[in-house]
This record gives structure tokens, C-alpha cells and sequence, in this order.
């Protein structure tokens, strides 16, 4: 059916980016965090068009990468490498939850980014020594939900219209803009 196509393909997804940021994390793990290690890895590993993973849409473009250090600074980003200056970043639930429970990945609640006037939902997978079970930092990204919509609606054989919610029934992705209103949904 039609659902389970949807949630094969975004299930693939979320599945496709957890193991490449955990293979990632385990390497930041064995190197100790040399920030010129991993800025090279996210350069050279996640600055590029996605081709392999669930969503296999040229339209659809891999995220941007950050690394978190344990004192919430953002040291490096795909995009550029590691940061002459860090930046704070933003307090989150799922960066916070992705310190106490490493290696999974947690997301944020969707949310209207005010600069770009689109909407993200953030993800953050915690990064801890593999022999003391330390916290080192974590690993973070942002889906475009426009993006993600798009790369659903290309897989899908009809014009299907959906709706994915999360378990408190709050709208996370959908088919088309104001399908429902979203007012009551987005957080900034």
C-alpha cells in the first residue's frame, strides 16, 4: 500500500543517515576527537547529493553535519570545516537527550526556521568512548521537511495525499502546504 511505502522509504532514510552518523561517531571515538579528523570526514563523507540511502532522488540533498562538543559548543561543520570561532548551539530536547543516551539518534520537534522560512526538524546522536562510556559530543544534522516531502511524493506511484504524525499526534510531514493547519504544530 501506499502508507507502507511511505514509511519504508522514510524508515530507510532515518535508518541510512543513524548508521552512516554512528560509523562516523565510532571513528570521532577512536581518534579522540582531533577536530581536523572530523571536519575532514564530514567534508570528505557527508557534503554530497544522497544516491545510496532510502530516498534515492537526485532533488533529494544529503544534510549538513555538525559536531557538538560535551560543552554544547558547535567546533565543526561539513560545510566549512572546523569553526575559527565555535557557536553555541541552541538548546534542544533531542541534543540534550542524544548526551544521556549516546548512539541512537534522537529528533527535535519540527519547527518554522525563521531565516530560511522553512521548516527543519533537527536530529543529535551522541558520540561516547567506546571503553568508558564518556560522553564526547554528539553528532547533529536538520532535515529539510519540504525536501523530504518531495523525495516521498516522487517515490509514491499516484498523487497520494499523507499525513505523517508523531506519537503525540502532531503533525510532522505532509503532503501538501495547509492540508491541515500547522499553526498549532510548529515550535520556533
Amino acid at each position: 500500500t501506499q502508507s507502507q511505502l511511505i514509511d519504508t522509504e522514510l524508515g530507510n532514510y532515518l535508518n541510512y543517515v543513524s548508521h552512516i552518523a554512528e560509523d562516523k561517531g565510532h571513528k570521532i571515538a577512536l581518534k579522540g576527537g582531533d577536530l581536523n579528523q572530523v571536519a575532514y570526514m564530514f567534508k570528505r563523507n557527508f557534503f554530497f547529493p544522497v544516491t545510496k540511502a532510502g530516498l534515492k532522488r537526485k532533488a533529494f540533498i544529503w544534510p549538513h553535519f555538525s559536531w557538538v562538543d560535551k560543552k554544547g559548543n558547535i567546533l565543526v561543520k561539513s560545510e566549512v570545516g572546523v569553526l575559527s570561532k565555535p557557536q553555541k548551539a541552541k538548546d534542544a530536547k533531542h541534543l540534550y537527550q542524544s548526551t544521556i543516551n549516546t548512539w541512537q539518534l534522537h529528533l527535535s520537534n519540527p519547527y518554522l526556521d525563521p531565516f530560511e522560512d522553512k521548516i527543519f526538524i533537527d536530529a543529535s546522536l551522541g558520540v561516547s568512548d567506546l571503553k568508558s562510556d564518556e560522553y564526547l559530543g554528539s553528532i547533529t544534522t536538520r532535515f529539510n521537511i519540504e525536501k523530504l516531502v518531495e523525495a516521498i511524493k516522487t517515490s509514491l506511484k499516484t498523487d497520494t495525499k499523507f499525513i505523517i504524525l508523531d506519537d503525540e499526534l502532531k503533525i510532522i510531514i505532509q503532503s501538501d502546504n495547509n492540508l491541515l493547519n500547522n499553526d498549532d504544530f510548529f515550535v520556533n
